[in-house]
């Protein structure tokens, strides 16, 4: 651990969210203390561990004393395990890192050099990621747009822009952020979902004011077979579902971002059709049943459907506040996502026929009975349902919440809501943990 921070240097609160991962979490925590300044914190948010996470997490502080904090937590998910690690942050800057990637060695002294001199809302940054098993590192750099765009004086409006123009990666952890922003603008993450990042980058760059660029990689990116970005589940397509959503309400805010916006908009509900395939009709009718909370992707879906029923894709996108840019259905891959269309609401209109008849089956709902023999045909369904769509209010994501377990409680899959687990240990490694000074 550095010595001191500079007088009038940033302030770090490096976020670690922990589950099931002893054989990482040593050297995630090592490469931060390595380097952080005396006024730096780590915050370390076992959410629910079932391995010896969070036996480590309490030797880690013991070794560092109050420079690592430690909470824990009943398994919630990543998006919560941040959003505790926020409210227990008293820096003036916050580090997202995932309990199985690392900080470069280097990269505080960096970040607090380019903010100490420019505190700005975001400084991002680039990334490096490993192959696990190991094999040649590859630099993730997507686009350099933000420093194209020149000088330390960075144009907000012009990286914002950029931003959406050029897809960069929207993930929490390459950027670092001012927490007093976070919370004016009450940038928490969206509890219950998967792709939380996708759903919560939008509204950070939307309304960040200033933005910093760090022209070096910065953080190392373990990439691993069995992680949650290679396994499938239908509560990944609901996080695109969210992402879609908030940015579709972005688009009516910030119209000025307008075409960069519904790029993104149209990259995440397209992404969120793809995956439809990969299920079977239990899972999609799970992902069918909450459509009417992310009007959004329903809309998305009329305009792919639209396009196979060679209708004008202008009259449909005439049904939102700003024309959507559907630049992906001139690509090889518009029919392909126009005939998912299709299979959407074939999934659709099978899922309401099966409701309908649960609920004929169940001896108090006479009208379920009166109403099943009286389902409208495909093309009446097909109508109803856009009728419904058009009139739908966009609702807010604090509405949209996955159904409740028998407790009340949110119903959330450990497994699906952080990293798989790694082997547990029946006792933790402490003979390899830092010694303490």
């Amino acid at each position: 651990m550095q010595s001191s921070a500079a007088d009038g240097a940033v302030r770090f609160s490096i976020v670690i969210p922990v589950y099931n991962v002893t054989m990482f979490i040593e050297r995630c925590v090592q490469s931060v203390v390595d380097q952080m300044g005396a006024d730096d914190e780590v915050i370390l948010v076992d959410d629910g561990s079932t391995d010896n996470s969070g036996q480590l997490c309490d030797w880690f502080n013991k070794c560092y004393g109050d420079s690592v904090k430690v909470v824990h937590q009943e398994n919630k998910g990543l998006s919560e395990a941040r959003n505790t690690g926020i409210r227990e942050a008293s820096g003036e800057y916050a580090v997202f890192l995932d309990s199985d990637d690392w900080l470069i060695r280097g990269a505080l002294a960096q970040a607090r050099a380019i903010l100490t001199q420019r505190r700005a809302d975001v400084l991002i940054g680039k990334f490096r990621a490993y192959h696990m098993p190991p094999k040649d590192s590859v630099i993730n750099d997507p686009t350099d747009f933000v420093k194209q765009l020149g000088g330390d004086e960075l144009d907000t409006e012009k990286v914002r822009r950029g931003i959406f123009e050029n897809n960069m990666v929207f993930t929490a952890w390459r950027n670092i952020v001012s927490l007093d922003f976070i919370k004016r603008n009450a940038l928490m993450f969206e509890p219950g979902i998967l792709h939380e990042d996708e759903e919560w980058c939008p509204r950070l760059f939307t309304a960040a004011r200033s933005f910093a660029f760090n022209p070096r990689p910065f953080y190392a990116y373990r990439l691993r077979e069995g992680s949650i970005v290679y396994t499938k589940s239908w509560r990944k397509t609901l996080g695109l579902f969210a992402a879609a959503q908030t940015v579709s309400g972005l688009m009516k805010q910030y119209r000025e971002l307008g075409a960069g916006l519904a790029r993104k908009y149209s990259e995440l509900a397209g992404r969120a059709l793809q995956t439809l395939p990969q299920f079977d009709d239990e899972n999609r009718a799970l992902l069918f049943e909450a459509l009417p909370r992310y009007p959004a992707v329903s809309r998305y879906i009329l305009l792919l459907k639209s396009k196979l029923d060679k209708q004008t894709i202008a009259d449909a996108a005439g049904e939102t506040e700003r024309p959507l840019d559907m630049s992906v259905m001139a690509s090889d891959d518009g029919d392909m996502l126009a005939k998912l269309a299709i299979e959407a609401y074939q999934t659709m209109t099978r899922g309401a026929r099966e409701a309908a008849v649960r609920r004929a089956a169940a001896p108090d709902r006479q009208a379920g009975r009166a109403g099943v023999s009286a389902m409208p045909n495909r093309r009446a369904l097909i109508e109803s349902m856009e009728r419904m769509m058009r009139q739908a209010r966009v609702p807010s994501l604090s509405n949209a919440q996955p159904a409740p377990g028998a407790d009340g409680s949110p119903r959330l899959n450990a497994r699906d809501n952080t990293r798989p687990a790694s082997a547990p240990q029946s006792e933790p490694n402490l003979s390899g943990s830092p010694a303490c000074n």
